[in-house]
C-alpha cells in the first residue's frame, strides 16, 4: 500500500504533478527528488498521461457514455448493443430497450443537472418519480438532487418500458465479532468505510441489487490484527 498513487498523494500533498500526470512511472524509493515521478525525460506537461492499469477502466466509462460536466453529467452510450450494465462505487449505468437509468453517489449534497439519451416520448424519474424535463440537442434534460454518500437513482423511459425504479437496497444489518479481547473494530462495504452503531449495525441502504463485500477489521488489546471478509446479497 505504501507505493499506490494515494499514498504518494498524501505524503506529497504538493505534488499532483506526479499523480495526476506522470512520465510512465514512479520510483520514489530510488530518486534523488523521491516527490516527483518520472524517469527524467521532463516535468512540463500541457495534458495529462493516464496510468496503464486505468486504460481500460476509461475505456468502459467513455462507452457507457458517462461524461462529467460543471453542474452535472450527460449520458450518450456509445456501446452496439441494446442491453448493458455499468456498476461502479460513485456512477452506474444500465441500459435496456426504451430505458436507460442509473445512479450517482457524491461526496457533499448537491443537484445536477442531467442531459440523457433517450428515445422520443421519453419521461425522466427520480427515485421512481416523475420529474419535469426538457429537451436540448435531442437529449432529455432534467434535475437530480443528490445527498452526501446516497445513491440519487435517476431513468429516462418510455411509457410500459419497465419499471421507473431501479430496485436499490434497504437492509440493515448487525455484525456480529466473536467475543475476544478486541480495541478497536472498523467495517468496510467495498473500499469505503462505513459507520457502525453501538448495537453493530451497519447500513447497506441505496447499494444498487447484487453482492456486497463487507470487510471486518478487528485489532485486539495486544495489537493483533485480524480481518474478516463477508458478503451480503442486497434487493434480494
Amino acid at each position: 500500500m505504501r507505493n499506490t498513487l494515494a499514498t504518494h498523494a498524501t505524503v506529497y500533498p504538493d505534488h499532483w504533478n506526479g499523480v495526476l500526470s506522470t512520465d510512465d512511472a514512479c520510483r520514489s524509493w530510488y530518486s534523488k527528488d523521491p516527490a516527483n515521478c518520472g524517469v527524467g525525460l521532463s516535468t512540463a506537461y500541457d495534458t495529462q498521461i493516464m496510468h496503464q492499469p486505468a486504460w481500460g477502466l476509461f475505456d468502459a466509462v467513455k462507452l457507457a457514455g458517462v461524461e462529467p460536466t460543471a453542474d452535472g453529467y450527460r449520458i450518450v452510450p456509445e456501446l452496439p448493443m441494446d442491453t448493458f450494465s455499468l456498476d461502479l462505487p460513485r456512477v452506474g449505468v444500465e441500459a435496456s430497450p426504451g430505458s436507460l437509468g442509473g445512479y450517482v453517489r457524491l461526496e457533499a449534497d448537491a443537484t445536477l443537472r442531467m442531459r440523457v439519451a433517450a428515445p422520443p416520448g421519453a419521461v425522466a424519474s427520480v427515485e421512481g418519480r416523475r420529474v419535469p424535463s426538457s429537451r436540448e440537442d435531442g437529449l432529455v434534460v432534467f434535475s437530480l438532487p443528490a445527498q452526501a454518500d446516497r445513491a440519487a437513482h435517476w431513468q429516462v423511459a418510455t411509457p410500459g418500458a419497465g419499471r421507473a425504479r431501479t430496485c436499490t437496497s434497504r437492509r440493515r444489518i448487525v455484525v456480529h465479532v466473536r467475543r475476544a479481547r478486541v480495541r478497536s473494530v472498523r467495517v468496510f462495504v467495498g473500499t469505503r468505510r462505513v459507520r457502525t452503531f453501538r448495537d453493530g449495525r451497519i447500513s447497506l441502504r441505496g447499494l444498487p441489487a447484487g453482492r456486497v463485500r463487507v470487510r471486518i477489521v478487528a485489532v485486539t488489546r495486544s495489537g493483533r490484527r485480524v480481518s474478516q471478509v463477508r458478503t451480503y446479497r442486497t434487493c434480494a
